[in-house]
């Protein structure tokens, strides 16, 4: 768990971070990007002392269905209580509703609405 609203989005996004220093540049994924308070209470990412965040990287979409949801006590400059991100592509779908795939080898249901 990261107190960061920007971890959760860019987890689920698959996005890799470019970071420079006087070593030379390097990549991070995004799950090793986001550091835990009980990592070290005084650092919330993987950066080191003389690095920069240089670049936020993206894959390109394709073909995906994606929605953020946040909770909050209020509408107004308050943090919420809890927030998350989803991401389908139509082959995950595909698969959970059990056409040309295995089926959902989840413990629960997938409920899907069709137009």
């Amino acid at each position: 768990m990261h107190p960061s609203s920007l971890a959760v989005p860019m987890l689920a996004y698959g996005a890799t971070f470019r970071l420079a220093g006087p070593k030379g540049e390097r990549l991070v994924p995004a799950a090793d990007y986001f550091t835990s308070p009980r990592q070290n209470a005084r650092v919330e990412n993987a950066l080191a002392p003389d690095e920069l965040l240089t670049h936020v990287i993206l894959p390109a979409p394709g073909n995906v269905k994606s929605g953020h949801y946040e909770v909050r006590y209020k509408t107004s400059h308050d943090w919420p209580i809890a927030f998350a991100t989803v991401l389908i592509s139509p082959q995950w779908l595909n698969r959970a509703i059990g056409e040309g795939g295995d089926g959902c080898r989840c413990p629960h249901p997938v409920a899907v609405a069709r137009g």
